[in-house]
């Protein structure tokens, strides 16, 4: 699963539940082959167990600790409560610390950012602390390896400037998330959720020629990333997006 729609506001979390069965939280074997399975919830179990197997047979492998990281990420989207989601956050914060005492890298950094954002859904007003480290190991990260996750550092940060309450409740600022939502457009303008990202922030404000080249832009792209990003993988990510261009496309002149 690739990076998730992060939506943060002070008041709501930023991401649709996704459910999974309660006795997989408990349970973690090393499941069956990640290959063969079609559902996104058993595949981000199966990668959580071995990932995290990996790891505890080789704690000092940086690779091996933001691996467990990504993986711990993923699989905390389909937590069913937020003390789960939580714990399963804190094992993906205490793997990208531990990478990052090994090996600083761009995917440690990062995937620290999105665990801690994970956990700060759980946090309600007291979060305010996690997403401003949030902000800086993204920082972090984009200054590492701006292209790593499909310009994924900067595309965050703008969906964390773009989403969040201004100041002086929160860190939303709309001047940096243009900034960032646009340098991660033009890092990688074939991934779907980064035009989705920057369309919607034109949308809001108001932009019209702007938000309608991204959308000309994402009819242009869309049947061939749907080609190239496929798989159980891929599944919830494309929900997602096809859920949120439909909506765009409803805010287009009707001539369009």
């Amino acid at each position: 699963m690739t990076l998730f729609h992060l939506l943060f506001i002070s008041l709501r979390p930023w991401s649709l539940a996704r459910w999974f069965r309660t006795t997989l939280f408990f349970a973690l074997p090393i499941l069956a082959d990640p290959s063969v399975t079609t559902n996104p919830s058993e595949l981000a179990a199966q990668e959580y167990a071995a990932h995290r197997s990996r790891w505890v047979q080789s704690p000092t492998n940086s690779v091996e600790a933001w691996e467990f990281g990504r993986a711990a990420f993923d699989w905390s989207d389909f937590a069913t409560n937020q003390s789960q989601k939580a714990a399963i956050a804190g094992k993906g914060i205490q793997a990208c610390r531990q990478s990052l005492t090994n090996q600083p890298s761009a995917p440690a950094h990062y995937y620290l950012a999105l665990n801690l954002g994970r956990l700060a859904e759980t946090k309600g007003l007291s979060a305010l602390h996690l997403i401003r480290e949030m902000e800086q190991e993204l920082i972090s990260a984009q200054t590492l390896d701006p292209l790593f996750d499909h310009a994924g550092a900067d595309r965050t940060l703008g969906l964390l400037y773009r989403d969040a309450p201004g100041w002086p409740v929160s860190l939303g600022d709309t001047a940096k998330a243009t900034r960032h939502l646009e340098a991660c457009t033009r890092l990688d303008g074939e991934f779907p959720e980064n035009r989705l990202a920057l369309a919607e922030l034109y949308a809001h404000g108001h932009r019209t020629d702007l938000f309608e080249a991204q959308m000309l832009a994402l009819d242009a792209l869309w049947e061939s990333a749907r080609q190239r990003l496929k798989g159980p993988e891929w599944q919830q990510s494309w929900q997602d997006w096809d859920r949120r261009r439909r909506k765009l496309k409803a805010l287009l002149p009707t001539h369009r």
